[in-house]
């Protein structure tokens, strides 16, 4: 089996994957994270100073980018454009965030349930497009019907 080259979905330069391994590395470089909120943090920190002061109710979180250039782009596009094809590249920068970091690795991979207004509205339930992958890499489990959404949220 081969892959066809397509354009990276940052750069728009032919590569194998997309979102290359160039832009990967400019723009999704390892940094320090808290252990707390996943805000960049100084080498050598555990936790931010809000989160010494007002801990967050999660034994440990994992980000693998920060939200702005290029990853909010991908991740509006998956979202409210379906572009599916994007979340290979996405899973895999979250999974190696996950190798990355000290957290010991979940039992279980659940996505963020939608509504069912929401789920009509998009087709599919992007967290779970994720959630499943991660899973995958990581060789987890994982379920998208053991979380529900009890109230429909606005965008």
């Amino acid at each position: 089996m081969f892959d066809l080259p397509t354009q990276c979905a940052v750069c728009r330069g032919w590569s194998a994957q997309r979102i290359c391994a160039d832009c990967v590395q400019r723009h999704a470089a390892c940094k320090p994270r808290c252990v707390g909120c996943a805000i960049g943090v100084p080498a050598g920190v555990q936790r931010c100073g809000a989160c010494i002061t007002s801990p967050l109710p999660f034994a440990h979180v994992v980000a693998a980018v920060d939200y702005g250039f290029p990853w909010s782009g991908l991740v509006t596009a998956l979202k409210f454009h379906a572009a599916l094809d994007l979340s290979h590249g996405l899973a895999d920068l979250l999974a190696d965030a996950v190798r990355a970091s000290d957290a010991p690795l979940p039992q279980l991979v659940l996505p963020v349930p939608l509504g069912p207004d929401r789920q009509a509205e998009r087709g599919m339930n992007q967290a779970w497009e994720l959630a499943r992958r991660v899973a995958a890499r990581l060789q987890l489990r994982s379920h998208a019907g053991l979380l529900t959404r009890r109230v429909e949220t606005p965008h």
